[in-house]
């Protein structure tokens, strides 16, 4: 696939997941797909609430909300990476580092699960 047509579908991707979350949170009220098919929160739950929090000043709050929001702009970054990386070195990098990070979501949500919900 040319570079051009993967940035393309890349984008196109990323316009229709938006789409499909309006659609979603217009009939369900919630737009984690996961939530609305199991009734589970999942790994990434709060993490609207908490970048909303975290825009208005309100960091505690954001960290309750979702505990590693701060790490969503890292996680976009190395996916980035990953994606359009020419180097195999600097691919091979990003996806160990997408790999410990989600871990590291898997077991925050475990441990969120465990200890009840907000």
């Amino acid at each position: 696939m040319k570079p051009s047509a993967k940035k393309l579908l890349t984008a196109f991707t990323i316009i229709a997941a938006g789409i499909g979350a309006a659609i979603i949170h217009r009939l369900s009220g919630t737009i984690c797909l996961f939530k609305t098919a199991t009734g589970i929160p999942c790994p990434g739950c709060g993490m609207t609430r908490a970048w909303a929090a975290a825009l208005r000043g309100d960091f505690t709050g954001a960290l309750e909300w979702h505990p590693l929001f701060a790490a969503a702009p890292v996680l976009a970054a190395l996916t980035a990476v990953y994606i359009f990386a020419k180097k195999p070195r600097m691919r091979k990098i990003a996806e160990i580092a997408l790999i410990v990070m989600c871990v590291t979501f898997i077991a925050v949500w475990i441990v969120r699960l465990i200890g009840g919900w907000r």
